[in-house]
């Protein structure tokens, strides 16, 4: 009769279990597995469960890499299954879907790397605090992250595609070229790869 979820609306990613509650009008018990299929793009998931003398199975369903959806719905449920009186079950299509009942949102997609704008590659840094921009998805949070910064990382919201990062150094007199690491994580967690900018850190005049 319906399939619903504990799991609190909202968008997840790689790792996260979402169980699956299956509500039948009467008592039921199952003859082996039951099978939940889900419509997670393209390939679709599966979990199962088996019941005795119940009116709910639960199985649990953990979202794997490449898994999509924009609102987590039940495909179809199979299984050999009958009531108290022996009754086989003929109809498993829910009258009441998992989508009609939560907005589970499931996001693997992995934003690109950052792209660094300022500063140029080999460039000479001679402040102690300078100012790291570039390109990004727009809701993301930059970071950056490099072993001579005050901060490590320091971090940054993506706003209208663009972010500017403060970068605070350690000292005045570091004169090695510097590799600084951006990443970018958006809104679900799901985390970029590294995009690198080496730069040299040279001490201020006087110093």
């Amino acid at each position: 009769t319906n399939v619903s979820s504990d799991k609190a609306n909202g968008s997840y990613k790689v790792g996260e279990v979402i169980d699956i509650d299956v509500t039948f009008s009467e008592a039921v018990t199952s003859t082996g597995n039951v099978t939940v299929t889900l419509e997670t793009g393209d390939t679709d998931r599966t979990c199962i469960f088996t019941v005795t003398s119940a009116t709910t199975g639960t199985c649990n369903y953990t979202v794997q890499a490449g898994d999509t959806s924009s609102d987590l719905t039940v495909a179809s449920i199979s299984g050999t299954i009958a009531d108290g009186a022996s009754n086989a079950l003929v109809n498993f299509v829910p009258a009441t879907n998992l989508a009609a009942n939560k907005a589970i949102v499931i996001d693997t997609n992995t934003p690109s790397a950052p792209t660094i704008t300022t500063p140029a590659a080999n460039a000479q840094i001679i402040t102690t605090t300078s100012t790291a921009t570039g390109t990004c998805e727009t809701g993301a949070t930059v970071s950056i992250a490099n072993a001579y910064l005050a901060t490590n990382p320091t971090t940054t919201t993506c706003s209208g595609g663009t972010f500017s990062v403060s970068i605070s150094w350690v000292g005045t007199g570091i004169n090695a070229p510097q590799t600084l690491t951006f990443t970018q994580t958006d809104a679900d967690g799901n985390v970029s790869a590294d995009a690198t900018v080496s730069v040299d850190r040279a001490p201020q005049s006087g110093s």
